[in-house]
């Protein structure tokens, strides 16, 4: 009886289908289609695809697309008919543009109209209707000045200085082009400065590991959905505790939390405050910081109105590491700052509580 009835089911379906179109694209709407343009930044690790396993664990429609040669700028992407092919293809509700991990660090390169590929790529896309996503990629892990053909960038003192200066380049051109940066570097900006052995780079010191490719697609999922990663089934077949704490960097990252190196002057270079772990956490979460000279200091926790939580320390210390454990049993969820303070010199982070 059982199956008579499952054939008169999908006949029904596939003839409601041939009168009803619209079924289909109401099912269609449902579904996320992203098309990835870059080089061997964007395919390794087949990147897009843990991209759409995140999705699809956290129970999301995503159908995705690429079009990357090893090396390509977007200006070869311009007159590469497979990825001109494939950007004429309506449907598309995101176009992800990732450029030359160089050229936004070379002023050269970086003022000349400010990356006119990844304009006229913009144009193309959003002329089929597609949003636009700017991937900001990741500095080198040393640094070190950046040259192609006969032009050069500064000689960047570490991976942050670099960082900086593409985060700024990527944010320039969204903010000209309209388009969304999803700042996969400040995301693993985040992750090095909480956990500086972390091996997110290869052995290149430029191309991402799994951990790197797989923090990005945590990004990507972030950013493109709306959403936090954070204890997503999905690990890539990373250590679970690993996946967790890349999946907590990205949902930071959304949230507002970045890491910003200026240039320091010796008072400031002398004390240290690290990001907390875990971060999101529930209840307690650990606070580092270190000092390079004897100081009197405080540390405090604030909420978003700047009214004071807690004070952890408020004392002279000696020169050293420390860590405390902050416990934030009595706080609801939300997103809230610690300070250390000497003087007049001050470090803040932010730290978000999920219950």
């Amino acid at each position: 009886m059982a199956a008579p009835r499952l054939r008169r089911v999908l006949l029904f379906f596939f003839v409601s289908l041939i009168f009803k179109p619209w079924l289909l694209l109401a099912y269609d709407s449902d579904t996320l289609k992203v098309l990835f343009i870059g080089n061997s930044y964007t395919y390794t690790n087949d990147m897009p695809n843990l991209f759409a396993e995140i999705a699809r664990a956290a129970g999301e429609h995503v159908v995705v697309d690429v079009s990357a040669q090893g090396g390509y700028t977007l200006t070869q992407h311009v007159t590469y008919d497979p990825t001109l092919a494939k950007l004429a293809k309506k449907g598309w509700n995101y176009v992800i543009l990732q450029e030359h991990s160089q050229i936004p660090t070379i002023d050269f390169y970086r003022r000349a109209a400010r990356w006119p590929a990844a304009v006229q790529l913009s144009r193309l896309a959003k002329a089929v209707g597609s949003r636009v996503g700017l991937y900001m990629t990741w500095g080198r892990k040393f640094g070190g000045q950046q040259c192609i053909s006969t032009y050069c960038s500064a000689a960047f003192r570490d991976f942050f200085q670099m960082q900086d200066t593409l985060a700024s380049a990527y944010n320039a051109l969204g903010k000209q082009d309209s388009a969304t940066v999803v700042p996969v570097g400040r995301a693993w900006a985040l992750a090095f400065a909480r956990n500086s052995s972390i091996d997110l780079w290869d052995t290149d010191n430029s191309h991402p590991t799994l951990k790197g490719s797989y923090l990005t697609a945590c990004v990507f999922y972030s950013f493109l959905f709306n959403a936090s990663p954070v204890g997503n089934s999905f690990t890539g077949g990373l250590d679970t505790a690993v996946a967790l704490f890349l999946q907590q960097t990205a949902a930071q990252v959304r949230a507002g939390i970045t890491v910003v190196h200026e240039e320091q002057t010796e008072e400031v270079r002398s004390f240290r405050l690290f990001q907390n772990y875990p971060n999101p956490f529930n209840p307690k979460t650990r606070i580092g910081y270190s000092l390079d000279r004897k100081a009197f200091i405080s540390l405090q926790v604030f909420d978003l109105l700047g009214r004071e939580i807690a004070t952890l320390v408020d004392d002279e210390r000696a020169p050293g590491r420390y860590e405390i454990e902050f416990d934030g049993t009595r706080l609801s969820s939300g997103v809230y700052f610690y300070r250390l303070q000497s003087g007049s010199v001050r470090h803040t982070r932010s730290l978000i509580i999920e219950k």
